[in-house]
């Protein structure tokens, strides 16, 4: 089984912003007032979105627990709470935000006890609203998803659970941002390393077929560095 690690409890998270090319930054200011943790962040027709598991620990353990949205007009001046999620987060973790191609919005929320069917929750009108939970398939499992969208397509990436080589690299595709294919492990981990090929990663869109993904890659033991990849995704 995958070793347990532990980070938290958390305070409540705080973000910087900068006018000028990352050159210089802001003091820092507090998202909100729940302690938690910021797991994806977009912009999205002109607004910033914040996704936020309003909770101190990873997984959730109060019925008290929640995911929230928070929405920004002013390049990240202020912030204002669009919504709380309507699900029960009790052993529930991670989180991700995508735009679906008739510009709904959909999270995905990774599920400790069931690895393959992450929650997902869908608004129609931009994060105000959700409707109620439902689950996406993926069949080599994944922790911490990353999705980006790019070329007409998604991908999906992060580690994968206990169903697979633990701590693997896996990618998965889809037309649709919902339906996704069968998953294609990145990178295995390596002998002699710390036992997992990756524990955290994201990416960049390079432009419309291109995404630079890094990941944390535990080369010797304790060891760690980054790695990149660059994926081709079909043009549109």
């Amino acid at each position: 089984r995958c070793a347990p690690f532990c980070c938290s409890p958390w305070g409540v998270p705080t973000y910087l912003v900068s006018r000028d090319g990352g050159e210089t930054w802001s003091e820092s200011r507090n998202l909100g007032d729940q302690r938690g943790r910021i797991y994806d962040a977009r912009i999205i027709q002109d607004e910033i979105l914040v996704l936020q598991s309003c909770n101190p620990n990873f997984e959730g353990r109060d019925p008290l627990n929640h995911y929230a949205l928070y929405g920004s007009r002013d390049g990240g001046g202020t912030f204002e709470l669009k919504s709380i999620l309507p699900l029960d987060i009790r052993g529930r973790g991670y989180g991700s935000l995508a735009e679906l191609p008739d510009g709904r919005l959909i999270v995905y929320v990774y599920n400790l006890y069931q690895e393959r069917y992450p929650d997902t929750l869908i608004s129609d009108d931009g994060g105000h609203t959700w409707g109620a939970p439902g689950r996406a398939f993926l069949a080599k499992s994944i922790r911490n998803p990353q999705i980006a969208r790019v070329g007409g397509s998604y991908i999906m990436h992060g580690r994968s659970g206990q169903l697979g080589p633990c701590y693997a690299l896996v990618l998965y595709t889809s037309d649709d941002g919902i339906h996704w294919d069968e998953g294609t492990y990145l990178r295995m981990p390596v002998e002699g390393g710390f036992g997992y090929a990756c524990f955290y990663s994201n990416n960049v869109v390079l432009d419309d077929h291109r995404v630079l993904i890094q990941f944390s890659d535990a080369y010797a033991g304790a060891r760690v560095n980054i790695r990149h990849l660059t994926v081709g995704v079909p043009r549109a």
